[in-house]
């Protein structure tokens, strides 16, 4: 299982949980951002979605889930065939995808604050983050960020360049609204 704990300072009251699904490995690296982005506020787990829980842990205040935009939105058994038909190397997360673990997801203790983000192509059409996010809200959870793109120069990579440090900056500006919104209330 990948837990990856990243702790900077004392930590603030509960933690964020960052889920992630990625092929290539591109998704994994823009994951690992923003949890260290999101470290500046908070304790993070970081977790690929093979290895995610089934039942959200209600001490979980932020929820990041992302993954790679997959024809026009989260990955189905069937692209994850076909990305694993051309990888160079096995794939980072070769089993269930985010579409089957949010479908399965019991988060009926727990109410976190929501993050999206994805990878994919500029300019290609579709959009994995707003998929998570439409899922995200059928299951009654509030989303604190609007969903956030990170670009890949082609299908299995590499990142287009200064996205991993976007990616770090746009954790720190999520815990950052989250912090807000728990003080606004």
């Amino acid at each position: 299982m990948e837990d990856t704990n990243v702790d900077a300072g004392p930590p603030a009251p509960g933690r964020a949980l960052v889920v992630f699904e990625s092929m290539f490995g591109n998704t994994r690296i823009v994951a690992e951002a923003v949890a260290a982005g999101l470290a500046s506020g908070t304790k993070v787990d970081l977790v690929e979605v093979g290895d995610a829980p089934a039942v959200l842990d209600p001490e979980v205040d932020v929820l990041v889930i992302g993954g790679p935009t997959h024809a026009l939105g989260l990955s189905r058994p069937e692209t994850r065939r076909q990305a694993a038909a051309v990888a160079p190397r096995p794939l980072v997360s070769p089993g269930r995808g985010l579409r089957e673990w949010l479908a399965a997801l019991d988060c009926a203790e727990a109410r976190p604050q929501v993050a999206a983000f994805d990878t994919r192509i500029r300019h290609a059409p579709g959009s994995a983050a707003r998929a998570i996010r439409r899922r995200v809200r059928r299951l009654g959870l509030p989303v604190v960020a609007r969903p956030e793109s990170f670009y890949v120069l082609g299908t299995d990579g590499p990142l287009a360049r200064g996205e991993q440090e976007r990616a770090e900056r746009w954790g720190e500006r999520v815990a950052g609204s989250v912090a807000t919104r728990e003080e606004g209330q």
